[in-house]
């Protein structure tokens, strides 16, 4: 079966390509070249305050969907208003339990085709810093700027899970395991 988000799998790639052993990627590690044809999908946040995730920089893709640079907006800006705190709740987990996280989106208003899917990657803190690589792709198309996303569905993952054989521009293999399962939005 063709992966409806395969720029989301290369972007996985490339961070877990970059890792040694047990060790996150440095921000400096992180090389547009490497990021191949997911770059415009890719971008960077930064934790500013708790909860707080800030973009330093952000894809094509992301711009085309907003409307907008994004440098310096907050990373709930994608997001519709009711889902905005579960965001930054989710996304605080990366940092606090030293997760990946996965969120399956749509578009309200949208056709049910249109889905996206986000990717949150940590990266190795610097300087008091907390970084983090992600990725957002979206299959199907709406010609509404700024994009707004309803978050449907999470997984995360603790580090100490990923596979540690990924190479470089291959997709990743799948590291949920059967004891992990998506989480549904609480209705």
């Amino acid at each position: 079966m063709k992966d409806r988000f395969p720029m989301i799998a290369s972007i996985r790639a490339c961070w877990q390509s970059l890792r040694a052993g047990e060790d996150l990627p440095a921000r400096s590690q992180i090389d547009p070249v490497l990021l191949g044809t997911a770059l415009p999908h890719a971008f960077l946040i930064e934790r500013s305050a708790p909860g707080v995730f800030r973009f330093r920089l952000a894809g094509r893709h992301l711009t085309d969907l907003m409307g907008m640079e994004l440098r310096g907006m907050p990373l709930t800006a994608l997001f519709v208003p009711a889902d905005r705190t579960r965001l930054s709740m989710l996304a605080e987990t990366l940092f606090t339990d030293l997760t990946v996280m996965e969120m399956q989106l749509s578009v309200p208003g949208a056709p049910p085709s249109v889905a996206a899917r986000l990717v949150l990657l940590p990266l190795r803190p610097r300087g008091g810093g907390e970084m983090a690589l992600g990725g957002l792709q979206m299959d199907g198309t709406t010609a509404i700027a700024p994009c707004r996303f309803a978050l449907h569905r999470h997984l995360q993952e603790p580090l100490h899970g990923l596979q540690e054989d990924a190479a470089p521009f291959q997709p990743a293999p799948r590291p949920f395991g059967p004891r992990l399962a998506w989480s549904r939005k609480e209705d």
